[in-house]
């Protein structure tokens, strides 16, 4: 067996250090929030120029990688559905999505944004921590009887950025 069992907040600045592969959730109306917005401008505008032209439609545990110049090397935006629809399940969905997909792409160690957080009448531990569960669901692989284990690519290390809970990742 194998998962994802090292989860840690950065405190601070996101663009204070740089990450390989930086996962952002995003909603089928594409409103970036203010976060985001910052990631887009440092990344200059690869986030807008994808919405813009239709490559990303924010669909629910839809994905799409983009490459960046800015403190990001790869963006992965993760597809959150209908903003009206958001839920706590649905944010342990784009977690999960997340985790598979930063897999897919060789990543073993990833920064992300727990997304909708505003969006969730509940509080942001629970949200933390839902979107926690998801990355680690997400990570799993059942390795116990493959032979070629070197060609899996294990989620090791997720970053969470942007003011998630602590309290909500211990759990």
């Amino acid at each position: 067996m194998a998962f994802l069992n090292d989860v840690s907040i950065q405190s601070g600045k996101w663009d204070s250090e740089s990450h390989e592969l930086l996962v952002l959730g995003v909603f089928e109306d594409k409103k970036l929030t203010d976060f985001q917005t910052s990631v887009d401008e440092s990344s200059g505008g690869v986030i807008t120029r994808a919405l813009d032209s239709g490559d990303f439609d924010g669909k629910s545990n839809k994905t799409l990688a983009l490459y960046s110049e800015g403190p990001s090397r790869r963006i992965l935006l993760t597809g959150l559905g209908k903003r009206k629809e958001f839920s706590l399940d649905k944010l342990r969905q784009a977690g999960g999505t997340a985790s598979s997909s930063a897999a897919g792409m060789k990543a073993k160690i990833f920064s992300a944004e727990v997304p909708g957080r505003e969006d969730l009448d509940v509080s942001g531990p629970a949200a933390s921590g839902a979107f926690v569960e998801g990355l680690i669901l997400g990570s799993y692989k059942f390795l116990d009887y493959k032979s070629d284990r070197e060609d899996e690519t294990v989620v090791e290390k997720v970053t969470l950025v942007n003011g998630a809970v602590r309290s909500g990742v211990e759990k």
